[in-house]
């Protein structure tokens, strides 16, 4: 006899366990499905690992700018050993996901979901039904197309390297190459970035990007844009990736870091009666799909919106409350903070500067070099650059890009400051830790 469940799951990311660890309290019986690691790409070879090697990576960076300041040398990474303080941590991540889940009462089934009507489901030989679904597969690494491409490794490789090779080429000028290509470089490899136009990290404000890509070729990363791929070739051990102008580039590793897909050409959508497109699931204002019991959260919908881990998080909270009637409203996002981890750290939030600019009627940038000012200097930063979006109708900060070591804790800052409406008034009757990055706040609003 078929089992029948009120919400099944389908991903078992940050944004599906978070989905059905909520229902299953609210006494809902629930089961998730998941084909690969339990917890899924953040945890297990995404944002979480990345950082653990980036932890490295700081460490090498700050040594390196205080060398003569206090300082005799910079460290050397060992990959190896840091490989295995990565993998310390992700191996307990896929049981330990799926034990809390069991825990919690949640069924947990291994395999790859397809649904074979509307409210059923096939993993394996077994089928499954419910009142409601919710797609949570999210989305991986996409591949471009061009002869040879069964020689690109992904960000996923990369992340569990047991030795670091000699050298490497990232394809692609996003999060993912930016990020690996400064890790690879820090501990040792020599570096080749590869990019179609002049304009990567399009997201980000233009001119820190230029400033960050001169930081990073200044440190000995090959950055090479308006370059594009036509194939690669296998030469004996290594890969020579041909570009459009004739030249090529060889390297033990190739990395593919043009962006990423959504999950779902293994779930058999129009069988439940589920619109999709190539940027993932259609949803509407609730995160509902064509289909009214089918649900998406997360990477796999097709939203013009950051994909990002919290924002997975964000939304299983809100469909949560949706499903249970606690909640009618439309799903909406605050503000989001969004961070590259790269040779310095380029961040932003809220308005961004090009909006800004398109609109100066409305918005004033506020462009300050703040490498000189304390924060920066005690720690011999080589650039830090701050821009704040300042709303003209209220004077209020509506949206800041910064470029630093620091900015992973600036844009958090700026993020309540936008998000809490707060003045400068009302800034300057707040008492901020000193020495802090926060404390420069009341400069910058």
């Amino acid at each position: 006899m078929m089992e029948k469940f009120d919400e099944i799951v389908i991903g078992a990311g940050p944004g599906g366990v978070a989905a059905a660890s909520r229902l299953q309290s609210a006494g809902h019986k629930v089961m998730i499905v998941e084909n690969n690691l339990y917890g899924g790409t953040c945890p297990n070879f995404g944002c979480d690992p990345k950082k653990m090697l980036y932890a490295a990576v700081e460490t090498r960076q700050r040594a390196r700018q205080m060398t003569g300041f206090g300082v005799q040398s910079a460290p050397e990474i060992n990959w190896p050993e840091l490989m295995e303080f990565k993998r310390g941590y992700t191996r307990a991540i896929p049981g330990g996901t799926e034990e809390g889940l069991k825990h919690s009462g949640v069924k947990t089934v291994h395999g790859t979901a397809r649904f074979t009507a509307e409210h059923t489901i096939m993993v394996g030989d077994e089928s499954y039904q419910a009142t409601n679904f919710v797609i949570a597969t999210g989305h991986r690494p996409a591949i471009l197309d061009i002869p040879g491409k069964e020689y690109f490794m992904t960000s996923t490789d990369f992340l569990d390297l047991d030795c670091l090779p000699d050298e490497l080429i990232f394809v692609g000028g996003g999060f993912v190459s930016f990020e690996l290509a400064n890790i690879a470089h820090q501990a040792g490899a020599t570096v080749h970035l590869i990019h179609h136009n002049e304009r990567p990290l399009k997201r980000f404000d233009e001119e820190e990007v230029q400033q960050l890509v001169e930081l990073m070729r200044d440190s000995g990363i090959d950055v090479q844009l308006n370059a594009s791929p036509t194939e690669i070739r296998k030469v004996g051990n290594q890969f020579e990736v041909v570009l459009a102008d004739g030249r090529s580039i060889t390297a033990d590793q190739v990395y593919a870091g043009t962006g990423r897909v959504a999950n779902i050409e293994a779930l058999d959508l129009a069988k439940a009666n589920v619109e999709f497109s190539r940027r993932g699931v259609h949803v509407d204002q609730y995160l509902q799909t064509t289909n009214e019991h089918v649900f998406a959260i997360g990477d796999v919908t097709d939203l013009n919106i950051p994909k990002l881990t919290p924002i997975a998080g964000y939304m299983s909270r809100y469909l949560v409350a949706h499903i249970l009637g606690k909640s009618s409203v439309p799903f909406a996002l605050p503000v989001v903070p969004e961070i590259t981890f790269s040779t310095t750290e380029l961040a932003q939030v809220g308005v961004t500067t090009d909006a800004a600019k398109a609109d100066s009627k409305h918005y004033q940038v506020k462009d300050l070099d703040v490498t000189g000012w304390y924060s920066y200097n005690r720690t011999k930063e080589q650039v830090a650059r701050v821009k704040v979006v300042i709303d003209c109708t209220n004077n209020l900060v509506v949206g800041a890009a910064v470029l630093s070591s620091t900015a992973e804790d600036l844009i958090n800052q700026f993020m309540w400051l936008i998000d809490q409406h707060i003045t400068h008034k009302e800034l300057l009757n707040k008492v901020f830790a000193y020495p802090s990055v926060a404390s420069d706040l009341q400069y910058f609003a």
